[in-house]
């Protein structure tokens, strides 16, 4: 078995950073803005809606990464909604759940604007 030091569980996420972080833009770019551009369009506002739809993006982000791995073909269909079979999807969903809220929440803070004084 392997040794784990401090160190090792300190850096890792800082080596794994990066890479989740270009999965992420890459997901905002092709789910995220579309979902914006149809929520704006029907005048959706509802916080649970914008939850529900993030819950839904990030299982399918989870989604495109299990297939990515191959992983499409060699798991049972149940897998992909078993969270106890795959700890990702929780990952996924929760992150993805929380980050529309908090872009709703800023969105429509209804904050003061400042106006072009010319």
């Amino acid at each position: 078995m392997g040794h784990f030091s401090l160190l090792d569980r300190l850096l890792g996420p800082l080596v794994f950073a990066p890479f989740a972080l270009a999965i992420a833009y890459v997901a905002e770019l092709l789910l995220g803005v579309p979902a914006w551009m149809v929520f704006r369009r029907y005048g959706v506002r509802s916080l649970p809606a914008f939850a529900a739809a993030g819950a839904f993006l990030g299982w399918l982000v989870n989604l495109a990464m299990e297939a990515s791995t191959g992983n499409l073909a060699t798991k049972a269909l149940t897998a992909l909604f078993n969270p106890l079979d795959n700890p990702y999807i929780s990952i996924c969903v929760a992150a993805v759940s929380l980050s529309a809220v908090l872009f709703r929440t800023i969105v429509f803070s209804g904050g003061h604007r400042i106006e072009n004084p010319k």
